[in-house]
């Protein structure tokens, strides 16, 4: 009959003590010192033999199975209808997340997701459209929109379409799309409005509709 090597250690383990009690010759400080050492030797094999048997009682594939199994069920379809609800940027953040914990590991997923969505959140708070078009088929008419998030960082592209308009126009703000509005850039459109008529221009645009932006903003 064939003895695993578990067997085999724990037989010497066992056998030592017997052999130290029986009957023998004084032995000499090198020889006490050899049979220390291989006993030592023994012990570190027995323990490196337990160490693999219990590797082995858990297969690498089915903790494997189980990863991929509680990973399939964290990925939720109606999870993700209500996130592409809210456009394509927040839908494709999660998937690229999910396909970088995928391929790497989980902190290097995250970190992607975290750093996609504070990249998104920098665009949304300094993207601004300025531009200016002829209000309907009125000559000496034209529309000033805004659209996006005005802050200081878009204060030149502000004041470089406001000076380009003509002198002499009845300019409409259009202020609807408008997110919000910080105090530097309020400033800017206030100036405008009272230099205007330097400039003969006609400024038409809702009562209070930028202060309610920039109020909207500092209550958040």
């Amino acid at each position: 009959m064939r003895l695993c090597p578990l067997a085999v250690a724990l037989l010497c383990i066992l056998a030592i003590p017997a052999i130290a009690q029986a009957p023998r010759q004084q032995l000499t400080p090198e020889e006490t010192k050899v049979l220390i050492e291989k006993r030592e030797s023994i012990e570190k094999q027995l323990e490196d033999i337990a160490i693999i048997d219990r590797k082995i009682m858990v297969p690498i594939c089915s903790l494997a199975g189980v990863l991929v199994f509680t990973g399939f069920n964290l990925i939720k379809v109606k999870d993700m209808r209500h996130l592409a609800s809210y456009g394509r940027i927040p839908l494709l953040i999660y998937a690229a997340t999910l396909i970088t914990i995928v391929t790497t590991d989980l902190l290097t997923g995250v970190l992607v997701g975290v750093t996609l969505s504070v990249l998104k959140l920098l665009y949304k708070t300094t993207h601004l459209q300025v531009y200016t078009e002829p209000y309907s088929s009125t000559e000496g008419h034209i529309d000033l929109h805004l659209k996006g998030s005005a802050t200081f960082i878009r204060i030149p592209l502000i004041a470089a379409t406001l000076d380009s308009i003509p002198e002499g126009f009845t300019v409409h703000v259009r202020s609807e799309n408008l997110h919000y509005i910080d105090h530097s850039c309020l400033d800017l459109m206030h100036d405008w409005i009272k230099t205007s008529p330097s400039k003969s221009l006609r400024i038409v645009m809702e009562p209070d509709s930028l202060e309610r932006k920039y109020r909207r903003l500092a209550t958040i």
